[in-house]
């Protein structure tokens, strides 16, 4: 399984994105503005779910109410069920 724990850029989410199209899920960890509450999520697109949150597409959503937008760790792996 392949880890990536480097700093949050554009161009690493571009790479993400074509990353996106094998079989691979995501394990990401995002936070709010202060960074006093954490989120943890897993997707098969990283870049599409970070944007959902930025977007606030579910207004009632935990993230939305919480205001968690910012990406702040994100490993890559090869099955969503390997431990």
């Amino acid at each position: 399984m392949e880890k990536s724990a480097k700093p949050i850029s554009t161009f690493n989410l571009l790479h993400i994105q074509k990353m996106s199209e094998a079989k691979q899920y995501y394990v990401y960890i995002m936070s709010n503005y202060t960074n006093s509450v954490l989120y943890i999520g897993v997707t098969n697109n990283l870049l599409k779910r970070v944007l959902e949150h930025k977007e606030k597409s579910n207004s009632t959503s935990f993230t939305s109410k919480y205001n968690v937008d910012k990406l702040v760790y994100y490993e890559i792996g090869g099955d969503v069920y390997e431990q």
